[in-house]
């Protein structure tokens, strides 16, 4: 049997004598330690700023192994700083990292620390200030120079609040507008003024700056930010461009027969005598056109034109369209509303006529905004449209959302039922599913004078003979009477060898009334109807109610026509014997 001898500890005598060997060997000639060192342990730049490098000298580790880290010192507290791109440069140490300092526009100096390591050494720090501006270093100051539409009115905008660091005399005499490159400086005239408030330097000029491209230069110590002078500038002078941020009508927009002046309101930016209105008579025989007035200028205008009475027997609508640039481009509907219900329209009611009720002068149809057929009761939808959206506005008074129906038939007499489910496909179906204001799938939308409704046609049928469908669109915006005199058109175009097209056959659904005894009550009614129409969303016009009857079975609308349906109502007679 071999015996090892052990240490107190219950090592093998030969494991500790080797374990103390090697703790007793000198740190060279154990596994060599990372370290890192920053040459610059402290850096000063002026006021202005600039880049810093620093150079970190690294050993026993390569490039990859370096991080670092910027902090912001106020007074004892550090916060790291994730503002600055910091570059590490070089291939073997020592490193150089070029770090990109701000300027510093306190009264006190900016301090900032740099951390840096390799690998898992300690970390070796570089201070780095950045210094006070003395009180006449000039500073640059960001800034822009824009001449309003009057031609006389010339503003410059700085990123922050300016004062005059001389007298307002002084300060005109030294100021100075270019025509153009080619042509001298000019110092202002004796009657311009000059106003200085907050971070806006405003020039009344006496006589328009009618010039290709001109310029304000500011001399050096003119002006001064936060006690500091300013820089030295020669700002080009942007024409201003005048700008519309809302249209919105002013008073009455509903008149009695007698016309009367309608009033609109436009806000924004830059407004002058560049605006003009368009006034579109819709449903009248008044030919002539109708003189817009445009009163005020600067951040609003008001515009106002009359209305002439209305001696025909429906409502007449007016719609004021505005343009900035002298009748160039008018401004979009979406302008108005977002959803482009909100039109600048006015309704003079007819001479004979209830307080209240909602009245159709006129009604036009679009296909996504757009009518390339010339003519506003008639709209095509292309083979390279996808979505067959059809967009119908009506023009009156005192429209409601909630009441206006809509009926849809094509050219082989059939009425179109109207799905409002949002997942339904509109490859044979007609689908009105856009929101009104109360969030509910109508597909109508807008009160007042104005209102739209959106439709999706079917895409993918055609007639027996091949041709596309034609859809007529009619309105009853009381609820009850449709209006035969301004329907509207969709011709929806699609390839007619198209071999995934459905061909529209005409069936008939023949609904019944009988007595429990089977005695007819009405004379059946036949309704045309295609074979994919579902039941449930036909407009059935069902008798519930007949004198002396009450109904007591109806027929399950469940699944759709197919190849036709016979629906028989039954009826109880309420006279007791």
């Amino acid at each position: 049997m071999h015996w090892t001898k052990r240490s107190p500890w219950g090592l093998p005598l030969f494991a500790l004598f080797l374990m103390l060997t090697l703790l007793a060997l000198p740190k060279t000639a154990r596994a060599a330690e990372a370290s890192s060192e920053l040459s610059e342990p402290t850096l000063t730049l002026p006021a202005a700023g600039g880049e810093a490098v620093l150079h970190l000298t690294v050993k026993n580790a390569v490039k990859s192994e370096i991080s670092y880290r910027f902090i912001r010192v106020f007074g004892s507290e550090e916060i790291e700083y994730n503002g600055l791109q910091i570059l590490l440069e070089g291939e073997q140490s020592p490193y150089a990292l070029r770090v990109p300092l701000p300027e510093n526009t306190k009264k006190t100096p900016a301090v900032y620390r740099l951390y840096a390591r390799a690998g898992q050494s300690p970390e070796t720090v570089s201070t780095l200030t950045v210094a006070a501006p003395s009180a006449d270093f000039p500073q640059d100051l960001f800034a822009r120079a824009s001449l309003c539409v009057d031609q006389r009115t010339l503003m410059v905008v700085f990123e922050g609040a300016v004062t005059f660091a001389q007298s307002l005399e002084e300060v005109r005499a030294n100021l100075r507008i270019q025509p153009s490159l080619f042509k001298e400086p000019q110092p202002l005239a004796p009657g311009d003024r000059v106003i200085l408030e907050g971070d806006t330097l405003t020039l009344h000029l006496q006589e328009s700056l009618d010039a290709a491209a001109p310029s304000l230069r500011i001399p050096e110590g003119l002006l001064t930010h936060r006690g500091r002078p300013l820089s030295a500038k020669t700002l080009l002078i942007a024409q201003a461009v005048p700008t519309a941020h809302r249209l919105e009508t002013v008073g009455d927009v509903v008149f009695d027969w007698r016309g009367g002046t309608a009033k609109a309101k436009i806000i924004g930016e830059n407004l002058g005598k560049s605006t003009v209105g368009h006034v579109l008579a819709l449903g009248s025989p008044w030919e002539r056109p109708l003189p817009v007035r445009v009163e005020g200028s600067g951040k609003e205008q008001l515009l106002s034109f009359s209305m002439p009475p209305n001696f025909s027997d429906r409502t007449t609508s007016y719609v004021l369209k505005v343009s900035l640039n002298g009748g160039a481009l008018f401004l979009y509907d979406m302008l108005v509303s977002l959803d482009g219900t909100g039109k600048l329209a006015y309704g003079v009611l007819p001479m004979r006529s209830r307080p209240g009720v909602p009245t159709l002068s006129y009604a036009s149809i679009s296909s996504y905004g757009t009518n390339l057929t010339g003519d506003p009761k008639k709209t095509e939808l292309p083979l390279i449209q996808e979505s067959k959206k059809t967009r119908m506005a009506l023009f009156g008074t005192n429209l409601n959302e909630h009441l206006t129906r809509i009926r849809i038939t094509d050219q082989q007499g059939v009425e179109w039922p109207i799905d409002h489910e949002p997942n339904l496909e509109s490859v044979n179906h007609v689908v009105m599913v856009w929101t009104n204001t109360l969030g509910e799938l109508t597909g109508i939308r807008g009160f007042g004078t104005h209102q739209l409704l959106e439709v999706i046609l079917p895409r993918n049928v055609r007639t027996p003979s091949g041709d596309p469908m034609t859809f007529h669109y009619e309105v009853a915006v009381d609820g009850k009477n449709f209006d035969k005199t301004q329907g509207v058109d969709a011709l929806v175009l699609m390839d007619p060898n198209d071999p995934g097209s459905r061909i529209a056959h005409v069936k008939k659904v023949t609904v019944s009334y009988r007595n429990e005894r089977g005695d007819q009550l009405l004379p059946d009614e036949t309704i045309k109807a295609y074979s994919f129409f579902r039941l449930k969303n036909m407009d059935l016009k069902v008798h519930r109610n007949l004198g002396g009857y009450q109904l007591i079975q109806s027929p399950s609308l469940d699944g759709t026509v197919g190849e036709g349906r016979e629906l028989t109502y039954i009826y109880r007679s309420t006279h007791r014997p």
